[in-house]
């Protein structure tokens, strides 16, 4: 039996692509630390069906305090 070959070769395209419409929109890549409670608060909110990811999440969030 020959071993499956798990190497995903259109990721170099993807993430050049993403980073592409980033730039054309003004947006950036962050990176982002947070302590252990900030991390629970973020998926306490996931749970509760505010988001499916982290990173859809904290877009909310972001996106919600605009509103005030």
């Amino acid at each position: 039996m020959e071993k499956k070959k798990n190497y995903d070769y259109t990721a170099t395209k993807r993430n050049a692509s993403l980073k592409k419409r980033l730039v054309e929109t003004g947006g950036v890549r962050m990176s982002l630390n947070l302590d252990g409670q900030r991390v629970n608060k973020i998926d306490a909110l996931i749970k509760n069906g505010r988001a499916e990811t982290r990173s859809e999440m904290i877009r909310l969030l972001i996106d919600e305090a605009e509103d005030l």
